[in-house]
């Protein structure tokens, strides 16, 4: 993609300003649009039926957000998206971008780039959560995601490592 492309394909995102803890996507709604994270940092999570909030992904900066799956696109969400800062978020419908990128013949070579980043991404996370300790798990966090650490809410990362705060509050190296 060229830069003047790249430029058009921006220009066609609207930007929104949300306070931190804010819902971008609601359980249940369609998550029809492809979000860039121009400043700010995002979670994804779950929904236990007890109402116990399960933290999946963060994103920062310059990530890309958007339904990979076709069950994402064509069925209410099973995931939410809040805020975890002040963020600005360029927002662009699905259908959209997608028809921008095939018109582009660019499509499939940007989705398998992607799909492989999440794919990887998630069986590192499933990996780690499924052999390490806890102390090993807290560890391996502060080395290779370091932007959670630094900026995500210790009950958020408590969450995302399968833990409770207490837990994650104990074991947590302290400076």
């Amino acid at each position: 993609m060229s830069s003047a492309q790249l430029d058009n394909l921006i220009s066609c995102f609207r930007p929104s300003s949300f306070d931190k803890d804010k819902t971008i996507l609601n359980i249940g709604d369609k998550f029809d649009e492809v979000l860039i994270l121009s400043r700010g940092a995002v979670r994804c999570y779950y929904l236990t039926p007890e109402g116990d909030e399960s933290n999946k992904l963060f994103f920062f900066e310059d990530n890309i957000v958007f339904p990979v799956a076709p069950i994402a696109r064509n069925q209410p969400s099973m995931f939410g998206i809040v805020t975890c800062e002040s963020s600005l978020i360029l927002r662009m419908s699905f259908t959209e971008f997608k028809q921008y990128l095939v018109a582009m013949n660019i499509w499939q070579p940007f989705y398998l780039t992607y799909l492989e980043w999440l794919v990887d991404s998630k069986v590192q996370r499933e990996y780690r959560l499924l052999t390490l300790n806890k102390n090993q798990l807290i560890q391996n966090t502060i080395e290779n995601e370091s932007q959670v650490i630094n900026r995500i809410n210790d009950y958020h990362i408590a969450s995302y490592l399968g833990m409770s705060p207490v837990t994650y509050s104990r074991l947590k190296p302290h400076s």
